[in-house]
C-alpha cells in the first residue's frame, strides 16, 4: 500500500554527501532558489526539480526550528 502523495515505483532520494555540500552552499546563499535554479540543481544532481524544491522546504523547516529553540533555551 502506498503512502499518499508517494509516486510509484519511484525510490526514495538518497542525498550523497558530495550532493549535500552542494545543496547547502546554495542555501548558505539563496535560501528561495527560483525556478530556473532548482531545475539547474536538479540536472547537476540528477533529481527533479520537485525534489530540490522538497529539500530547500525542509532545510528551512530545520532552520526555523533550529532558531525557535535557541531562543527557549535563552531566556532567564
Amino acid at each position: 500500500m502506498a503512502t499518499a502523495g508517494a509516486t510509484p515505483g519511484v525510490p526514495r532520494w538518497h542525498i550523497d554527501a558530495q550532493a549535500l555540500a552542494v545543496l547547502e552552499a546554495v542555501f548558505a546563499m539563496e535560501m528561495f532558489p527560483n525556478v530556473e535554479a532548482r531545475k539547474q540543481l536538479g540536472q547537476d544532481l540528477h533529481v527533479s526539480p520537485r525534489q530540490i524544491q522538497v529539500w530547500f522546504q525542509n532545510r528551512r523547516q530545520r532552520e526555523r526550528k533550529k532558531k525557535e529553540k535557541g531562543s527557549r533555551s535563552g531566556g532567564i
